[in-house]
């Protein structure tokens, strides 16, 4: 899906529910050229570069520099955030969850592994990878993405992400 602002395209890997606003949604974004983020009010944003590098102004403290194994960052889907891609464009992993009603998180896989928890939890590859659910080993090509079960033992290293997803009222 191509951006309003003509800036990048935005492939969704999945939401609930699957009409209308999401109460959260995961998706890969490519950011093609400078420009500013759609804004939406009522979600928060999680955002975690895949490949290339994205400079963020606009997030309350400075510019900042995404790059993969960079940490992701967090801001409210109101904030002006403008991107600039360095060095050609940015592939981004975007995690937007309900303001008050979803709490969400980023992080890169573990060799030692991680149990998930949370409703939905969903793994992104920034590059071709193997990872293992309770100790079986799976493939994922670059940019892929698989839903994982909760109670399950995930394992990999650090160009797998993985975005959970937890309502805060169950």
């Amino acid at each position: 899906m191509s951006w309003k602002n003509g800036g990048g395209t935005t492939e969704e890997v999945c939401r609930s529910p699957l009409v209308g606003m999401p109460d959260w949604r995961v998706s890969i974004a490519t950011i093609a050229q400078d420009g500013p983020f759609s804004r939406f009010d009522d979600l928060d944003r999680h955002l975690a570069v895949l490949s290339g590098r994205l400079l963020l102004q606009g997030l309350g403290h400075g510019p900042v520099l995404l790059e993969p194994g960079s940490a992701p960052v967090r801001f409210p889907g109101s904030a002006p955030v403008l991107a600039r891609p360095l060095g050609g464009h940015a592939i981004a992993l975007n995690l937007m969850t309900g303001r008050g009603r979803f709490l969400g998180s980023v992080v890169p896989l573990r060799d030692d592994g991680i149990v998930t928890g949370a409703a939905a939890t969903v793994i992104v590859a920034s590059r071709d990878a193997r990872f293992r659910i309770d100790g079986t080993t799976h493939h994922l090509k670059r940019l892929d993405a698989a839903a994982v079960g909760i109670g399950r033992h995930l394992a990999g290293d650090a160009s797998v992400l993985m975005a959970e997803i937890d309502p805060l009222h169950p």
